[in-house]
């Protein structure tokens, strides 16, 4: 996990998500990695917003709509859906990067 993609959801993302897509988002960003790729499991993901597989097939489907993440595989033979990060158009600033954040 890099804590950036935390942060970014916290700091910049759009106002009128619903509390549970924030959230949702945030559990997303939680699995992250360097290269913006992340791949919980549903399960996963509905035990750290607090809810079930079904309403974050949900969530994950709007949130995808709104271009907030793209699906880049998986999901097929037991394997998690992979997702990337789609946060922000281009890399974050360098100082952001170098602060550890």
């Amino acid at each position: 996990m890099t804590f950036r993609h935390v942060r970014w959801v916290l700091d910049n993302a759009p106002a009128d998500l619903t509390p549970r897509e924030r959230l949702t988002l945030i559990a997303v960003a939680r699995w992250a990695n360097a290269e913006d790729v992340s791949d919980p499991w549903r399960s996963q993901l509905a035990t750290a917003v607090g809810t079930n597989e079904h309403e974050i097939t949900l969530v994950l489907a709007k949130l995808r709509k709104r271009g907030l993440i793209v699906r880049e595989g998986g999901g097929f033979r037991g394997r998690p859906v992979i997702w990337r990060c789609n946060f922000w158009e281009s890399k974050p600033d360098d100082d952001l990067i170098a602060a550890g954040a």
